[in-house]
């Protein structure tokens, strides 16, 4: 029996998904078994997988059931101890699995370890934990405000994952949230501050989703409320809705989207003013209008330099094409009839 099951729900990914197959086959770590799930895609991927990895399990979905669904169903055919997920688009460390089990066996009263991930448009841009500084004292609060755990970075036992039920299908966004939530009601977390995943984010991966991401969150909240673990908090649920939106509008000004975000926190400040200088939401807004700034100043660079080379270049081609100009002649043969002059 493998020690690690690892976990990669896929949807038509056969182009892309090979960077993350090669990731998991080169781990130190030997003892693992890889599952791949295919969310119902349309690409062949598959036959692509077993094609040219045979020592990966697949599995594939009748239909497109969600990200939840696939991991699930990875779950449960898993015949390790440890299971680690990891999103077909993110790429690991070699050492990753080795460093992450060397630290976890060394605390066994751990429910969850997970490593620091670096993140951005080429996967290396910024370091997770500097967006997102993990505070053990303040787990319930973190997952709550922000949630510094991603998937790709997460190994959890699979007892304990069978015992809080594993990923809730009905939620598609922040569905990891809802599930660390469960499992810390049973014990600590671990993090290895280590940088051993990379994740690369598209330009567009919100823009689409962000109110379906408040809707899903705002359900999340509500079943944490209504659990034991969840009454210390009860009298920050307002609050905490709230930061969605600031957390939303804080995003899609890191991407540009100036537009969106300003009408993300308008709807903010109108359902509870203070939300924008709380700590949570002022450390978003903070690296939101530091990173578009940034964007914005190097853009103005970038057009600098091009007005001050096309200005240069415009004389100098202007030159060029004078003195390459060639004065044409026309001068007819010796023979060619005569043309008079007519006297009219």
């Amino acid at each position: 029996m493998p020690r690690v099951s690892v976990i990669i729900p896929a949807y038509n990914r056969r182009d892309a998904i090979r960077p993350t197959l090669d990731s998991v086959v080169a781990q130190t770590f030997a003892d693992v078994e890889i599952i791949l799930v295919d969310d119902g895609s349309t690409d062949n991927l598959v036959e692509m997988v077993r094609a040219e990895y045979p020592s990966v399990r697949t599995f594939a979905l009748d239909r497109n059931s969600g990200v939840s669904a696939a991991r699930n169903h990875g779950v449960a055919a898993a015949r390790g101890e440890l299971i680690a997920f990891l999103d077909s688009d993110d790429l690991w460390s070699p050492d990753k699995l080795t460093l992450q089990i060397e630290d976890f066996d060394r605390h066994h009263d751990a429910v969850l370890s997970f490593t620091d991930i670096t993140i951005g448009a080429t996967g290396t841009a910024v370091v997770y934990s500097s967006l997102q500084p993990f505070q053990p004292e303040r787990v319930f609060e973190q997952l709550l405000e922000g949630g510094p755990i991603l998937p790709s970075a997460v190994i959890v036992r699979k007892r304990d994952l069978d015992e809080v039920g594993g990923f809730a299908p009905e939620v598609t966004v922040g569905e990891d949230r809802d599930l660390w939530l469960r499992l810390a009601a049973l014990g600590t977390f671990r993090f290895l501050p280590l940088p051993l995943v990379r994740r690369v984010v598209y330009h567009d991966a919100l823009s689409h989703r962000s109110e379906r991401w408040k809707a899903d969150f705002d359900l999340v909240v509500t079943r944490f409320l209504d659990r034991p673990e969840g009454q210390p908090y009860r009298h920050r649920a307002r609050e905490l809705r709230v930061l969605q939106l600031v957390k939303i509008g804080a995003r899609h000004l890191r991407n540009g989207n100036v537009k969106e975000s300003c009408s993300a926190l308008v709807r903010a400040m109108s359902s509870d003013p203070p939300a924008m200088v709380r700590a949570p939401g002022r450390r978003l807004l903070t690296n939101a209008i530091a990173h578009h700034l940034q964007r914005v100043f190097r853009w103005t660079r970038i057009t600098r330099l091009w007005r001050r080379v096309t200005r240069f270049a415009k004389p100098v081609a202007r030159d060029h094409a004078r003195s390459s100009t060639v004065t044409l002649t026309y001068r007819p043969p010796p023979d060619a009839p005569r043309r008079v002059p007519s006297s009219r």
